[in-house]
């Protein structure tokens, strides 16, 4: 109590563990499991409270929450790149439920940061297969078809999981995927409009200006500058106030002489 009064986490974490483990030798497991939660609030990313909660959790019978805290810590080894460390711990999650989703989704993960390709591809296949719409496995299935250079299973994948976000109006989270389909069409006038179009209904004109521009002198480019001016046209006829966009509008058609 007094570490936590002090805000000390280093104390937190040592005297805490200390009397989970005491409780915990006592037979009070339960009470164990309750300071643990209490130092799992206040330090959530703690890596050695993680694992020792969760190995409480799973000796206690409570499968479910214990793989939902090794396969919390996984995530975070696999974030700061301790890869043999989060194998390690996924494998123990992937041990108790051998078919969750989220255990396997992890793995795919670890598969793909760890360059095996195959097994990344294998993981997401079967994950997106039991749930077509898991966005994260859908974005993480196109990235590896897209290593492979397989773009159009790849851009299958990515509209896909564009799909599912557009019908849940998440329009964050479609920027990095639509981002992801412009890097593997870079030259597609299509994909730049509708990431255009996604920075317009999130209102963000300085992005909207840069992707409008690159699209229209994309058309430019391809012999069709009319098409690049309609671009212009059709975006500020519903942003009329938008001085950037249409000073770009006029730079482009000053370039060409018109």
């Amino acid at each position: 109590d007094l570490a936590f009064k002090n805000d000390s986490e280093k104390d937190i974490v040592l005297y805490g563990k200390q009397l989970a483990d005491l409780l915990e030798r006592n037979g009070e497991v339960d009470k164990a499991i309750d300071v643990f939660e209490r130092i799992h609030r206040r330090l959530p990313g703690e890596l050695q409270v993680l694992g020792e909660f969760a190995a409480l959790l799973e000796k206690q019978g409570n499968v479910a929450r214990a793989c939902r805290f090794y396969r919390e810590l996984s995530r975070l080894y696999l974030q700061n790149e301790m890869i043999p460390q989060s194998r390690s711990v996924i494998l123990k999650a992937e041990k108790l439920m051998p078919e969750d989703t989220k255990i396997q989704l992890v793995l795919g993960l670890l598969a793909a940061k760890s360059g095996d390709l195959e097994e990344a591809r294998e993981r997401f296949s079967s994950i997106v297969e039991r749930d077509p719409e898991n966005i994260v496995a859908l974005k993480a299935f196109g990235d590896i078809l897209a290593r492979k250079g397989e773009v159009e299973e790849a851009e299958r994948k990515y509209k896909a999981a564009l799909a599912v976000l557009e019908k849940k109006q998440q329009y964050e989270e479609m920027l990095k995927i639509q981002e992801a389909l412009i890097a593997l069409k870079p030259d597609d006038i299509d994909e730049k409009i509708k990431i255009a179009e996604i920075y317009e209904i999130l209102a963000d004109e300085i992005k909207l200006n840069v992707y409008v521009s690159e699209a229209a002198r994309l058309a430019v480019k391809k012999g069709d500058p009319e098409k690049g001016y309609e671009l212009f046209r059709t975006f500020l006829d519903r942003n009329p106030r938008m001085d950037n966009l249409r000073r770009a509008y006029f730079n482009l058609a000053l370039e060409q002489g018109d």
